[in-house]
């Protein structure tokens, strides 16, 4: 799996560790708009901690960027969720031949 995702899914998961969600670092995700924005300093460690090429000139690099891009982004899909939306959803074998497993977008 890409650095990117492994990051991504890394700072998910310490989000949610206890089974509580960090509610003030997703609302301070889903209010900046970049990494280099001052709001952005709570979800900082957690970025740093788990991306494993960091910037040495202080500009965020490509994978910081794509890493924060993708936690702002789950941030603002997991607003008004209680429960924890990321992850694979358990399939079963004779449900997925029937179709049972769909999920509607709508």
């Amino acid at each position: 799996m890409s650095d990117a995702y492994t990051a991504t899914a890394r700072i998910i998961n310490q989000l949610y560790g206890d089974g509580t969600p960090d509610k003030g670092a997703l609302a301070e995700l889903r209010r900046t708009t970049a990494i280099a924005d001052k709001g952005a300093e709570k979800i900082w460690p957690l970025i740093f901690s788990a991306v494993p090429k960091l910037s040495t000139n202080g500009k965020p690099t490509k994978l910081e960027t794509a890493v924060y891009t993708a936690l702002h982004c789950y941030a603002a899909f997991q607003q008004g969720n209680d429960s924890f939306v990321f992850g694979q959803i358990p399939r079963s074998k004779d449900k997925e031949e029937s179709g049972e497993n769909a999920m509607s977008l709508s």
